[in-house]
């Protein structure tokens, strides 16, 4: 028994000093660390009473010892630390670790961590640990300072978009308390979501960039504002991004300023466009003008002025009709148009105006001209018929000459006012300027754009305007122009009348003298020859066949039968050639005429071919002066053919008139003789006395016709005869 009681005793011992040494061990160690921890640690009763304090603390609290002091009250400088009581009091009443940012009074800065101690769940002290954040603190008062003093709203979001410090700036904007640490940002942003539509802080921390945005929301107490988000990365010294700071900066002012700029900006440019076109008007006023000035006949004047309508680099209309008032007989009349026909003309008109280079409206004019070649046809075929009695007062156009302001009617077709004309000009837009010159109404320009559909504005009429009041300067001065030509045309029509008339009547008294010259000589000549022809004849008739005598008997005999045509011609164109009409068939006097002398064409080799209409039937003519035409050009003819060929006669009626042709495949007459082919007496044959045509032509004019002819070299002569178809009742 005491055996065991020895042997129990002596392990009881070897515990308690082993345990001893391993508390004595574990207290070495404990106050090893606490000794060389960089925190300083001071230890506290429930009551205030200082329990123990390390070197750190004493060396952070700048003094050699605690021993003589009892209470933490009497413990400088973190007696009079705001803050430091405070702290140890609520850890005590919490049971909870309590932080503080503890200012010493020499300026310094610490972090404050009061823990409890507590034994048995009871409380026994205090351990205060505190950090030298000094640098840190001042740094972040400096960053405090420093941040209120920008207008922005900065913010810096923890990992999970939680807010950890915000300046004053942005806490008024947003309503945030003082108790905004660690609350969602959503929870600021909630009633203003425009803040959260276009966020970038998520993109911030995915790619580690800043981002920009910006957005407009509702300030309370201020209003609508324009906010600039930005938001940038702030990292760790791995490089890792821990938080985001947010800046929201208010940029209405700017914004607005910038909006101000801009409208300026926009204002400038458009008064510079508005100065450029005034410029480019005036520019092609002036070129318009001195392109009218240029000419003086009426229908150019028409062509540049519709052209400069027309034209891109004009008005740009598709279409323009110009009416003329014609003073004379009291009508409105369609004179002239440009523009295309259909879309596919126009996307070719304008594909080739589209490749020129066209750097001046003289150019247009070229261009334009050249590319609408052929392309107003329609647009010329629809106005050609179109007048209007100017005493027509209901008429659109009639009523717009009283008028001095152009007008637009739109979907036309549908209005009665101007249904009528739409209609006329396939059109179902349109607007009509009224042309002025010195006060008084010239005419009406019509204009659309039935191929492009665009609307007619009032710009676009102010220049037509504009070019109107030019153009119908010229347009009055080409119509007085025109009338002046024409009163001019009409006195030398009349001048050319009274010449002709003055030549009639010098070849008339010609005539007349040649006619009774050669009727005197004709009887002075006719008298021998038919003495000469008797004893021609008697000799004829006695002298024996073959014998020398008869021979030249005969030879005389034939030279009086020539000799007494001649005089015959002779006499016949003294006579009058006044007609003795009767209604006739031309067509069968020709046929006969043919017949007469069907021998002759025989032995020339003349083939004759004869295209008479039926349907000519009667007319009122000379039968046998008509017969000596025929027979004196037929005659003609085969003189015109000495080694055959073909005369075909045509016979026709129009326009009131029997047209003959007489056609032969001879030798032609020769240019320089085409002027005296009608003169008595002239000839290119070697026989004959030249008075066939001259006859012939004398005739044709007394029965109120005309006879002309076309001939050419070696190819053939056609002769023309035009007779009044008329019968005698």
């Amino acid at each position: 028994m005491d055996e065991i009681s020895e042997k129990t005793k002596l392990t009881a011992e070897s515990l308690i000093g082993e345990t001893a040494h391993e508390l004595l061990k574990r207290t070495h160690w404990l106050t090893a660390v606490l000794e060389n921890l960089p925190l300083g640690l001071l230890l506290m009763s429930t009551g205030g009473h200082i329990v123990r304090a390390n070197d750190a603390f004493l060396d952070l609290s700048r003094i050699d010892s605690i021993d003589s002091i009892d209470h933490s009250s009497d413990l400088a400088p973190w007696n009079e630390t705001e803050g430091f009581h405070e702290g140890r009091i609520e850890c005590i009443t919490k049971g909870d670790v309590v932080r503080k940012i503890l200012e010493l009074p020499d300026g310094r800065y610490f972090t404050g961590i009061f823990i409890p101690v507590t034994s048995n769940g009871e409380s026994n002290g205090v351990l205060l640990m505190v950090k030298d954040v000094t640098t840190d603190e001042v740094s972040a008062r400096r960053f405090d300072a420093f941040a209120e003093l920008f207008d922005e709203g900065i913010l810096i979001l923890d990992t999970d978009y939680t807010l950890v410090w915000a300046n004053d700036v942005f806490r008024r904007w947003f309503n945030a308390g003082d108790d905004y640490v660690g609350l969602p940002c959503r929870k600021l942003f909630e009633n203003k979501r425009e803040f959260c539509k276009n966020c970038t802080v998520a993109e911030t921390f995915s790619t580690g960039l800043s981002h920009r945005c910006f957005e407009v929301a509702e300030i309370e107490g201020v209003g609508g504002r324009t906010f600039e988000i930005l938001t940038g990365p702030v990292k760790n010294s791995r490089g890792e991004i821990v938080q985001v700071v947010k800046i929201i900066r208010d940029v209405t002012d700017r914004e607005n300023v910038v909006i101000d700029l801009a409208n300026t900006k926009m204002n400038l440019e458009s008064a510079n466009v508005q100065l450029t076109r005034r410029i480019d008007e005036l520019a092609m006023l002036m070129e318009l003008s001195e392109a009218l000035q240029a000419v003086d006949n009426l229908d150019e004047n028409l062509h540049i002025f519709l052209t400069a309508v027309t034209a891109r680099e004009g008005c740009g209309f598709n279409r323009a009709f110009l009416f003329l008032l014609n003073r004379d007989k009291g009508e409105l009349v369609g004179r002239y148009a440009v523009g295309p026909s259909s879309p596919e003309e126009a996307g070719r008109i304008w594909s080739e105006l589209a490749s020129e280079k066209i750097n001046s409206f003289a150019d247009a004019l070229k261009t334009y001209r050249k590319a609408m070649a052929d392309g107003d046809i329609e647009v010329n075929t629809i106005i050609a018929n179109l007048r209007f009695d100017i005493d027509d007062t209901d008429n659109l156009l009639v009523k717009s000459l009283d008028s001095t302001t152009p007008k637009i009617f739109k979907d036309a077709l549908n209005n009665p006012e101007s249904r009528e004309l739409a209609e006329t000009l396939r059109t179902e837009d349109f607007a009509v300027v009224p042309l002025f010159a010195m006060g008084r109404p010239v005419g009406v320009l019509v204009v659309d754009n039935v191929i492009t559909k665009a609307d007619i504005s009032e710009l676009g009429l102010k220049l037509v305007k504009m070019l109107a009041g030019h153009a119908s300067l010229a347009i009055e001065r080409g119509m007085l122009t025109s009338k002046i030509a024409e009163q001019y045309e009409k006195l030398q029509e009349a001048y050319e009348k009274l010449r002709e008339n003055q030549e009639l009547l010098l070849r008339t008294e010609k005539l007349s003298a040649i006619g009774k010259l050669s009727a005197q000589m004709a009887h002075e000549i006719r008298n021998p020859l038919v003495s000469i022809g008797g004893f021609a004849r008697n000799i004829l008739k006695k002298a024996p066949d073959g014998s020398s005598i008869r021979k030249g008997a005969g030879i005389i005999l034939e030279e009086v039968d020539r000799l007494e045509g001649i005089v015959d011609d002779v006499l016949s164109y003294s006579r009058s050639f006044k007609p003795h009409c009767r209604n006739t068939d031309i067509n069968g006097l020709i046929a006969r005429t043919v017949e007469m002398i069907e021998d002759q064409f025989e032995r020339a080799g003349v083939e004759v071919e004869l295209e008479l209409e039926e349907s000519i039937g009667e007319i009122s003519i000379d039968p046998e002066q008509i017969r000596q035409v025929f027979l004196n050009l037929f005659k003609n003819s085969i003189s015109a053919m000495p080694d055959g060929g073909t005369l075909k006669v045509v016979t026709k009626c129009y326009g009131g008139f029997v047209w003959t042709e007489v056609i032969d495949t001879g030798v032609g007459i020769p240019s320089d003789y085409e002027g005296k082919i009608f003169e008595p007496f002239f000839t290119t044959k070697s026989s004959g006395t030249g008075l066939g045509l001259s006859i012939s032509f004398q005739i044709i004019e007394a029965h109120s016709g005309m006879l002309w002819f076309s001939s050419h070299q070696n190819e053939g002569t056609t002769f023309f005869i035009k007779l009044p178809q008329r019968v005698e009742s």
